[in-house]
């Protein structure tokens, strides 16, 4: 899977059975080469949304652009489009390789997604902040993960009303750090009535904080653990009052996607708008010391079987490695939570936090639910710092670097098998 952000990003392999272990000279493999292409492909092809510019002003405000404070709106519409992707074109979908019936569809999930005033853009800048201005907040106020996360979930209900296709993937986000999976069951089961008896996949979103006023690093292997899931979408996080959309990692660095590349407003009436302001070609990462603890992160399941399925992989990397005692990035439980029995949406004192808090915070002394982890095995692709002195391959050389990256690293891929059981620390084997 990959994580977004404006830069580079983990890249899951299915055909376990061709992985290799270790780092290998940029030249002494063909077939390395051949997967760093496909990492290459696949990374251009994550959608990417940034600030606009010049679109029509918000509701009752002179507010044209989004530019400063509407980062996290992007980051949570990447996370939501990478899962619409996900769920009308499939995984390998390639928007290099699209067929003219892929690339209409893809248009047309772009297009609900266009900053223009209209009910035919449910996702769009203007349609999340009216949602957001009705629950008492203003145009053009900075938005954290776990309001965002809430929006993204209104706005996808709300969608349902004009768009019949879209009842097919529901939006659930946990509470208090807790995935209610009997909450899941009947909001599908639900969506299955709805659509006709078709199977309806999830969104999972889940804010949580991971530490005080930095990421508590004994969560760096859970990260990257969950972030090689097939089920991850990413993460809704960045630096302080920085939103970055996290897709991959590379040693103790994360990949992502940035949105703060402020471009012109796209006109998407045309059936062959162009494509490439929505579409970065330069990965990019960040130290993982440099995350704000205040997250949130989401998994695409394609159906009740497959969430089982996720929530039985994730559990043992959701409890840090060698700790004593078990401090869950967050907790399972089959029941149903009070949300869901009531219908009503939970107070914002608990579930709409504020841009620098999320709804539960994650460090050692908290305990809830103690579970033992099990054995599972997450075999990746991963990228390595390619280091002075080595050759270093074509393309790369020229490679921009930003603030994030170190002046002397370079990005190369390896293929790699990481484990993460009860001894084991979920680092990545190279």
């Amino acid at each position: 899977m990959l994580s977004a952000g404006h830069g580079v990003m983990w890249w899951r392999h299915h055909d376990v059975s061709s992985l290799f272990v270790g780092r290998l000279s940029p030249f002494d493999d063909q077939e390395r080469w051949e997967h760093f292409r496909e990492f290459r492909t696949d990374f251009v092809s994550r959608s990417w949304l940034t600030y606009r510019r010049e679109f029509p002003c918000l509701e009752q405000t002179h507010i044209s652009t989004d530019a400063g404070w509407g980062c996290m709106l992007r980051s949570g519409q990447m996370t939501l489009l990478e899962a619409f992707v996900r769920h009308f074109l499939g995984r390998d979908w390639r928007v290099q390789k699209a067929t003219s019936d892929q690339a209409a569809v893809y248009r047309d999930l772009l297009r609900l997604f266009a900053d223009v005033p209209s009910d035919t853009s449910p996702f769009g800048v203007h349609s999340l902040v009216g949602i957001s201005v009705k629950k008492g907040r203003c145009a053009g106020q900075w938005f954290g993960p776990a309001q965002v996360s809430y929006l993204i979930k209104d706005s996808v209900n709300h969608s349902h009303t004009m768009f019949h296709k879209l009842k097919s993937l529901r939006v659930y986000v946990a509470q208090d750090c807790t995935v209610y999976m009997g909450d899941v069951e009947e909001m599908l089961q639900r969506g299955r009535e709805d659509t006709g008896g078709q199977n309806c996949a999830v969104l999972v979103l889940i804010p949580i904080r991971l530490g005080g006023e930095t990421l508590n690093e004994i969560y760096f292997p859970c990260i990257k653990a969950l972030l090689s899931m097939d089920e991850s979408v990413g993460i809704m996080g960045g630096r302080p009052s920085h939103s970055l959309y996290f897709i991959g990692w590379q040693d103790e660095k994360l990949i992502y996607l940035d949105p703060h590349y402020c471009q012109n407003v796209v006109d998407m009436q045309p059936d062959d708008f162009p494509l490439t302001s929505f579409h970065c070609i330069e990965p990019r990462k960040v130290s993982m010391n440099r995350m704000d603890p205040s997250c949130a992160l989401a998994f695409y399941c394609r159906d009740w079987s497959n969430f089982r399925k996720w929530c039985h992989d994730a559990e043992p990397m959701i409890i840090p490695p060698r700790q004593r005692g078990s401090y869950p990035f967050f907790t399972f439980n089959p029941g149903r939570s009070w949300e869901y029995l009531d219908g009503v949406t939970p107070p914002t004192s608990r579930s709409h936090s504020s841009s620098t808090s999320s709804p539960c915070t994650r460090s050692p002394g908290h305990r809830n639910s103690p579970r033992r982890p099990g054995k599972s095995r997450v075999t990746t692709y991963s990228l390595h710092l390619h280091r002075p002195g080595e050759p270093v391959p074509l393309g790369l050389m020229g490679h921009d670097v930003d603030d994030e990256m170190e002046q002397d690293s370079f990005l190369v891929v390896d293929k790699t098998d990481s484990r993460t059981d009860k001894q084991a620390d979920h680092d990545h084997c190279s």
